[in-house]
């Protein structure tokens, strides 16, 4: 079989097959900045989430969460953007009976009753604290963790 020569000295088979093998890799190079780029940082670099320190079994803790956004151009300390997700996490065992003292905040899904995970959204924009109270904490040893934006806050229940 005669090998037909390109230009430049290689054979056409050898330029066909390293197109080939390239394929794959030039797919998987375009690929990755669109996955990247489908991704949208935080509006927000950080939450202070802070609750009454170790509740005891029966009490009604309260937790204040604030924090920090940009708004394009500048940081807007102590405040919470509106719609932001503040996700409410009991472990070992921990349940509330309720909640209440909403400020700021409006309920999304989930049961303080059975555990959590409790999710609220902000409401508004504000530079002032939101918060919420949840009702009749138990049991010792349990934990509740606020998160928002990569902030976290755990209060521990004591006896």
């Amino acid at each position: 079989m005669t090998e037909i020569r390109s230009e430049r000295g290689f054979p056409r088979r050898t330029i066909v097959k390293g197109a080939a093998w390239s394929l794959p890799v030039i797919a998987a190079a375009a690929a990755a900045p669109l996955a990247a780029a489908s991704e949208t940082a935080p509006e927000a670099n950080y939450a202070e989430v802070t609750a009454t320190a170790n509740p005891k079994v029966g009490t009604n803790p309260n937790f204040k969460i604030q924090g920090q956004y940009t708004d394009g151009a500048n940081y807007v300390d102590g405040a919470l953007k509106a719609g932001t997700l503040v996700t409410f996490i009991f472990a070992n065992g921990a349940a509330a009976a309720s909640y209440s003292g909403l400020s700021g905040l409006t309920f999304v899904s989930g049961d303080p009753a059975t555990g959590g995970p409790v999710i609220f959204q902000v409401t508004a924009t504000t530079s002032n604290q939101v918060k919420v109270t949840f009702n009749n904490v138990a049991p010792v040893g349990g934990t509740i963790t606020a998160e928002v934006l990569g902030g976290t806050g755990t209060a521990t229940i004591t006896a």
